[in-house]
């Protein structure tokens, strides 16, 4: 088993050692991270398809864990009109909105079932694309 490094201890190498110290530190991290959602993204998985027939298509890359809210964090690679194209395909795949934050930049969550993806939206595009939803619960 190799010894963990600090990063004061990274920063003190060569710059090509730090680079891929670097990169294994942060590839290591994802495969914890993706163990971790395996069970959500088995959900998403199957409903992947329905997903796609109502208009996006997700990466792997744009999946990850959202801490804060449990469920998965979604960042759709194509900013602000990917958010909008993807919102509106999860809701077009059944799923709902059930909380979503103040400010100019939103956080909504939607659920299906057991899944639950949080993502962000613009204030405004979130108000184009739900002009008279309410989250179906209030944030605590």
């Amino acid at each position: 088993m190799t010894r963990r490094i600090a990063l004061i201890d990274i920063w003190k190498l060569p710059l090509r050692q730090q680079a891929m110290k670097r990169e294994e530190l942060r590839h290591s991290a994802r495969l914890k991270e993706l163990k971790k959602i395996d069970a959500q993204l088995a959900l998403l998985e199957a409903e992947h398809a329905a997903i796609k027939e109502a208009g996006y298509t997700i990466s792997g890359a744009e999946i990850g864990a959202d801490a804060l809210r449990g469920g998965l964090s979604f960042l759709p690679t194509a900013i602000l009109k990917g958010d909008n194209e993807a919102f509106r395909a999860l809701v077009g795949a059944g799923f709902s909105l059930v909380d979503r934050s103040e400010g100019a930049y939103r956080i909504v969550t939607l659920t299906k079932g057991r899944l639950k993806i949080s993502m962000g939206l613009t204030a405004e595009a979130l108000e184009q694309l739900t002009p008279e939803a309410k989250p179906t619960t209030e944030a605590a």
